[in-house]
């Protein structure tokens, strides 16, 4: 028997390390035993059902009860781990294999930042392993198939079947998550969120006891509100300023007449969804289409901002402006030069409503 050490059988643990080191120490520990990384699979042209027994029709009527989950993947899903953060927003597809179903993803669909755990395998193996703060998530990073194994570990929802083509379609560089292990949720939930928070009537307050919400609200208040509703679905969400005239907009001359600053400042957020931040802009409401592009949503894209800019400040200033250490005093200043200017814009956006 010979009981020489397998060089390509090897593990490394690494805790609270980010994706990119990961990858550092992977590309490292490969070539040191003489392996390239393997290529990803290609996407296939067309989508083909894996739902072929029937372990995996069980599998798949109970994953469409319990989750709403096509085979077929959609980017209107969010998934989160128990504690609620963002696991991943869209998927491939759900691959069901003879041990149990398992919802596959690429890296560009995960949320790296949630996974700080790793486990580094050598060649030998066939996936590393991911995990998140308190490891009650796992997911698999497949870097070989298993078209050699005809039949499951053992399992839950393991079944042998004696597969020459091997127990399950896993692809090469796809990443895979159990759903017993998450909350799934439709995007659909988040762009109803987003319109309810639009089409409260803007408003810019004009005293200082009144209050924002009551009557409508303006883009400081509809923003901070969104934020917060979205944050409690586990989305990282930060705060955008810029500055605009007021003349540039669709607004009457007799209103832009009354005086005013016509040189002003306007927030907007944006949401870090599929590792891309994302423009979300609920200022003007639906009943202002007469005179304003509305932002529709898709849950995905950017919602651009209600104004044109003259000036975009970064992310540090936007934060920065963000922090009102006298609210009141600012609003008694900004009130008494476009009290009246506020007043004539509101009561113009009232009447094409009423139209």
């Amino acid at each position: 028997m010979d009981n020489t050490p397998n060089p390509h059988k090897f593990y490394i643990e690494l805790e609270n390390t980010s994706k990119a080191e990961f990858d550092k120490l992977l590309n490292q520990s490969w070539q040191a035993v003489g392996m390239d990384l393997p290529i990803a699979t290609p996407k296939p042209s067309e989508f083909y059902s894996t739902v072929n027994s029937p372990n995996r029709e069980r599998d798949r009527a109970r994953i469409q009860k319990q989750h709403n989950l096509q085979e077929k993947g959609s980017n209107e899903f969010i998934f989160y781990d128990k504690n609620g953060k963002i696991l991943a927003i869209g998927y491939e597809r759900v691959v069901y294999g003879d041990h149990g179903p398992y919802i596959e993803f690429t890296t560009e669909q995960i949320n790296w930042e949630v996974f700080v755990h790793h486990q580094i395998k050598g060649p030998a193996s066939y996936y590393h392993e991911h995990y998140n703060l308190d490891r009650s998530v796992m997911l698999y990073n497949q870097f070989k198939t298993v078209h050699n194994i005809p039949n499951p570990p053992e399992g839950k929802y393991a079944v042998n079947n004696n597969r020459p083509e091997g127990y399950a379609d896993y692809r090469i560089g796809r990443l895979y998550l159990d759903p017993e292990d998450l909350v799934i949720m439709k995007i659909d939930n988040l762009i109803e969120i987003f319109n309810k928070v639009r089409d409260i009537p803007y408003r810019i307050p004009i005293a200082l006891d009144e209050i924002e919400g009551k009557y409508g609200g303006s883009c400081l208040y509809k923003v901070e509100l969104l934020k917060n509703l979205l944050e409690e679905k586990g989305l990282k969400c930060r705060y955008r300023i810029c500055s605009f005239f007021w003349s540039e907009l669709s607004i009457p001359e007799a209103v832009i007449q009354v005086e005013h600053n016509d040189n002003a400042e306007h927030v907007w957020l944006e949401v870090l969804i599929q590792n891309k931040w994302v423009i979300l802009d609920p200022s003007w409401d639906i009943g202002l289409a007469k005179i304003f592009q509305i932002n529709i949503w898709d849950g995905i894209s950017d919602a651009k901002p209600a104004v044109k800019s003259i000036e975009i400040f970064d992310i540090d200033t936007s934060a920065a402006m963000m922090q009102f250490d006298d609210y009141e005093g600012e609003l008694v200043k900004d009130l008494a030069i476009n009290g009246e200017f506020y007043k004539e814009l509101n009561n113009y956006f009232e009447t094409i409503r009423l139209k």
